[in-house]
């Protein structure tokens, strides 16, 4: 596969992230004033109970799947069943323990919002493998349109049940609607013909590597899950709400590269795992480009944060837009681990991978503990403090591990940081911006002063992105 083709699968499934960030913008303004912090609390309590146990019945076999040469249908078969008989297990167990739950949380609506969002497990189960046979085939752009459809759909859905006052219930449409769009169509479009065949010898192997990977990504969801239970146990659903949404835009950058570099990157370079030095510019030259497209981005959200929340979500969720200034260096982290984890993956190396989630999340979840007591702002200033100290540790391990330098890694990083807020600092000096200014204004504001920041670090890296996409198009 030409590096032309996976540069334009890369578009593809970026587009995919495009299409759900816009529409994510469009929507929600409309929900923010339709629905209350306490509402947005409230489901998100019940999600990570959910995504956990979607995380257990996808078992890490997309994964261990992708990294098949040769395609056996009796194995895919034995997957497909395995996933749906562990997802109809973990629906019935999850809806069995919602009384308990509510009863904890002292929420009587959370039952019946655990009952229904827990179908979900179900329809996800029946995704998994045809989703990861369409990665297989490198069908993206077919994916990348089923994608599209269930977003909007599922959005539209939302906006609507809102608008007609269903609350927390829009939300809980939306999950449903999404999960069940993409559980029909891979199903039926993926081309994949199930047998009904199970022989769990078959699967023995990729259950071993499928499990590390699980654990990995366990991790990595209970670091945001196990702080939004203790903080909405702790600090009530109000903040919670507050806290969610912050999350919701700091986490954004690394939703949107997990997404593209699972799905595009990994099911071509894995086949290249043993190519250490190929790899290795690999990483170089990925990590180069996204860090001078999201840096930016993220300073520019927390240096305008007011006007930023005020306009999109409105001005009961200012404090929103001040929990994602305090904890931008936290995002950033996340943007590099995404970048890391993936490509530790690809060499196999998935017991790394699972050690360093196992220390994010303790290093959070310790956060949360020993700081809530002086405010949910002070939680997300320790994040950025302590996660800027681990980022640091993680540049030099991981430099060692995929053999790349720690020096051009951290200047990779440092660079647009510093260019990005001289750039803005420089843009408040000259220019007395009004936070009091249209939409419109502010809108061109930022795209002005991202724009300028991008070209100006690309016009930075130019000798360095050169040389690597030179050695690069070794993959041709």
């Amino acid at each position: 596969m030409s590096i032309k083709k996976l540069g334009f699968h890369t578009a593809i499934a970026s587009s995919v992230n495009f299409v759900r960030i816009f529409s994510q913008f469009l929507v929600l303004p409309v929900l923010a004033r339709y629905l209350t912090p306490d509402e947005y609390g409230l489901v998100a309590l019940a999600m990570p109970f959910v995504l956990l146990s979607m995380i257990f019945a996808r078992s890490g076999l997309a994964a261990a799947l992708l990294r098949d040469k040769d395609f056996d249908i009796e194995v895919w078969s034995t997957s497909f069943w395995y996933v749906v008989i562990v997802g109809f297990i973990l629906m019935t167990s999850l809806a069995v323990i919602s009384p308990g739950i509510s009863s904890f949380y002292s929420e009587a609506k959370l039952e019946n919002i655990l009952l229904l969002l827990s179908l979900n497990i179900l329809f996800t189960s029946f995704s998994i493998v045809p989703i990861a046979f369409l990665q297989y085939k490198k069908e993206i752009t077919k994916f990348s349109i089923i994608q599209i459809f269930s977003i909007v759909l599922s959005l539209s859905i939302s906006v609507y049940s809102a608008i007609n006052g269903s609350g927390a219930w829009s939300l809980v449409y939306q999950s449903l609607t999404l999960n069940l769009s993409l559980c029909i169509l891979t199903f039926l479009l993926s081309g994949l013909k199930i047998k009904c065949f199970f022989s769990y010898n078959l699967i023995r192997e990729k259950l071993s590597f499928g499990y590390s990977v699980m654990g990995t990504t366990i991790f990595n969801f209970l670091k945001d899950s196990t702080s939004t239970l203790v903080i909405g146990k702790l600090l009530g659903t109000t903040v919670l709400g507050f806290y969610t949404i912050s999350l919701l835009f700091l986490n954004l950058p690394f939703k949107i590269l997990e997404g593209i570099l699972k799905g595009v990157l990994y099911p071509y370079l894995v086949s290249f795992r043993d190519n250490k030095k190929l790899i290795s510019n690999f990483y170089s030259f990925t990590s180069r480009i996204i860090f001078i497209f999201s840096i930016p981005l993220v300073v520019l959200i927390s240096n305008f944060q007011s006007v930023f929340f005020t306009f999109i979500l409105g001005e009961s969720w200012k404090l929103s837009g001040e929990l994602y200034a305090l904890g931008f260096m936290f995002s950033i982290c996340f943007v590099f681990i995404a970048i890391r984890t993936i490509f530790l993956q690809i060499i196999g190396d998935v017991s790394k991978n699972f050690k360093k989630s196992l220390e994010t999340f303790f290093l959070q979840i310790g956060i949360v503990l020993l700081i809530y007591n002086n405010g949910i702002n002070n939680v997300l200033l320790a994040y950025s403090l302590m996660f800027s100290i681990y980022l640091a540790k993680e540049i030099v391990v991981t430099s060692l591990k995929l053999d790349t330098s720690m020096f051009n890694t951290f200047c990779q990083i440092i660079i647009p940081l510093v260019i990005s807020f001289s750039i803005i600092f420089s843009y408040k000096w000259i220019v007395d911006f009004e936070f009091n200014s249209s939409v419109l204004n502010f809108s061109l504001v930022i795209i002005f002063l991202y724009t300028l920041t991008v070209l100006l670090l690309i016009l930075i890296n130019y000798l360095a992105l050169k040389r690597e996409f030179i050695l690069v198009k070794k993959f041709n």
